[in-house]
């Protein structure tokens, strides 16, 4: 899982290096740019689902709906 997180910066470098050697095609650049956010988006995503990932394991419990949703158990 780890090596997912270095994906998005290997992704957002090479669209940087990429942006410096189009030139000025702001068309260009607005695609590149829609690249880089959404690698900026995929490495949030990648930093919650490690933090999910390292948590402690669950520990189930039974739980009485009864009293908290009308007409359960009736």
């Amino acid at each position: 899982m780890h090596d997912f997180n270095n994906l998005p910066t290997v992704i957002n470098g090479g669209l940087g290096l990429l942006r410096g050697a189009v030139g000025r095609h702001d068309r260009v650049h607005q695609r590149i740019d829609m690249m880089m956010n959404a690698a900026d988006r995929a490495s949030r995503l990648i930093r919650q689902l490690l933090a999910f990932a390292r948590r402690q394991p669950l520990r189930p419990q039974t739980v009485n709906l009864a009293p908290v949703i009308p007409g359960v158990g009736s």
